[in-house]
């Protein structure tokens, strides 16, 4: 499955994928918001965040800036249609942290709800590792007694070596 960097265009796909009863709720939402108001939050906050597509629209992963004073290190939010988890979905990981490696990314941040096994295997077969600091990001969203953090440093020569295997 091939990946590109979406555009304004791809805002109502991405608005949809969001809302669909087999992705919702996303973007931490947690059941804070009903999915017919997801259209409008997405709409509010689509510019603040970098988004790749998938190329059959039907998944994204959306990249937002944890620091505004820090141009490398995102926090990155991933949602999809049942029919491209797994390897699909999985090959498209492994293309957009090329991608994103690319234009000067160099640490991704992904927070794993404590009830999400399956989040917690992709994130670590992409390449992720259990976080050995708090980024403080949202703590309000991410407490510690709902999940943790996970970390990928893409300036470290090995952490790509991980998801070629």
């Amino acid at each position: 499955m091939s990946v590109r960097f979406a555009t304004r265009d791809d805002f109502d796909d991405v608005a949809l994928i969001s809302a669909h009863p087999e992705v919702f709720p996303t973007y931490g939402f947690h059941g804070a918001v009903e999915p017919k108001h997801v259209h409008a939050i997405v709409k509010r906050r689509f510019d603040e965040f970098t988004s790749v597509m998938l190329e059959d629209g039907s998944g994204y992963f959306m990249f937002e800036r944890m620091d505004p004073r820090n141009d490398a290190a995102f926090f990155v939010h991933v949602a999809c249609m049942r029919r491209s988890r797994g390897k699909v979905l999985l090959d498209a990981a492994r293309e957009t942290i090329q991608l994103v490696r690319g234009v000067g990314v160099q640490d991704l941040w992904a927070w794993v709800d404590k009830h999400r096994h399956d989040v917690a295997v992709f994130a670590s077969l992409c390449g992720f590792e259990p976080a050995d600091i708090d980024p403080r990001f949202q703590p309000e969203r991410h407490p510690p007694h709902r999940g943790s953090w996970m970390r990928m440093i893409l300036a470290k020569e090995d952490a790509w070596a991980v998801v070629q295997h």
